[in-house]
């Protein structure tokens, strides 16, 4: 059957092959789908983008059907991306979740939430325990780290290291994530008299209404993004704060949010300047962009803060996150430990 006409960004057009069994209506969700693309974040588009390419072409080589799919061929291509091409546990429950998302969108049954596909799911995650694969975390980034960085800024005074420690201390001050702190504008920072700041923050990942999030930079922090704002010369408040530092130490306005490849950057940066070399990993080597939030929130574990507070500080929704992030910190204060070293104690 013949799709709708509606507009379609041309750089993803491609995504919508044609299927043989599509009626108009799943024709025209699809293309709604496409339309409304601002209704999801950049980050789920490209995930979706992404799944989409590698379903499509699995689906292509073994001869299946992509939408609607059939719960068996998502099944054996699931185990696929285990079995063959040796993905981790995450990855492919991101695939599973992606494949279900086009078909809600489309308005077609989901395949994947059919009990041959949670079986499979079942299988895939008891074989990645009992091989002894453990969900990778970023490096933290310390408040220890950030200081001494602070003090390698201070001694040089380039403008790129003034930039890229401000952008280091507001992301773990606040906990925002990599994109939330370059969405930040000159007209969301409100300086006060005690030294800190306030920060209009508008929306996050996890919370988005008209009311926003607003946080409070500590007055060392504060300091550092006055330091980079003055030394800038950036006061038009529709400008972005933090952007482009050229080769000559000159600071330019931004019309748009650093790009992230520029943002890992300010992190491989940091890096070098107070570890040295970058670590022997298989993936991470240096900080990136959830170092600030781990380091925070294992900062916040050490201090003895409550796992709610660390989760309303950091706006996640679920606890498990945090958890993986302190798993190490909360073991060191079992009570069994406790009791183990008290009897210890008594001979």
């Amino acid at each position: 059957m013949p799709m709708t006409n509606l507009p379609v960004n041309h750089t993803d057009s491609p995504l919508l092959i044609t299927a043989d069994k599509y009626d108009e209506r799943v024709a025209e969700n699809l293309h709604m789908f496409f339309v409304d693309r601002e209704a999801a974040s950049e980050n789920t588009w490209a995930q979706m983008k992404s799944v989409l390419r590698s379903w499509g072409l699995w689906c292509k080589q073994f001869n299946k059907v992509w939408l609607p799919a059939k719960p068996e061929d998502v099944r054996e291509y699931l185990l696929y991306l285990r079995e063959t091409l040796g993905r981790k546990k995450n990855t492919i429950a991101m695939h599973k979740s992606m494949i279900n998302k086009i078909h809600r969108e489309a308005g077609l049954a989901l395949p994947a939430s059919h009990i041959l596909v949670t079986r499979g799911m079942k299988k895939i995650s008891r074989q990645a325990v009992l091989n002894g694969e453990r969900v990778e975390q970023a490096i933290p980034l310390h408040l220890d780290d950030l200081f001494q960085l602070a003090e390698i800024t201070q001694a040089s005074g380039k403008m790129q290291q003034l930039r890229d420690l401000a952008f280091l201390g507001v992301a773990y001050n606040t906990l925002l994530r990599m994109s939330e702190v370059a969405r930040l504008r000159i007209g969301d920072i409100q300086f006060q008299r005690d030294g800190s700041a306030t920060l209009d923050v508008g929306y996050t990942k996890t919370i988005k209404d008209e009311i926003g999030v607003v946080k409070v930079l500590a007055p060392d922090v504060a300091g550092w993004l006055r330091n980079w704002l003055d030394a800038s010369g950036l006061t038009d408040e529709s400008t972005f704060i933090f952007g482009k530092v050229d080769r000559y130490g000159n600071a330019h306005p931004a019309a748009n949010p650093m790009a992230g490849k520029n943002i890992e950057k300010i992190f491989a940066k940091a890096w070098e300047a107070v570890k040295g070399a970058p670590l022997e990993s298989s993936r991470y080597r240096t900080w990136t962009g959830h170092s600030p939030r781990v380091g925070a929130a294992q900062d916040m574990a050490l201090r003895g803060t409550e796992l709610t507070q660390i989760m309303h500080e950091g706006t996640w929704k679920r606890p498990e996150q945090v958890m993986s992030y302190i798993r190490y910190i909360d073991a060191n204060k079992s009570v069994m430990l406790d009791i183990v070293n008290s009897q210890r104690m008594k001979r």
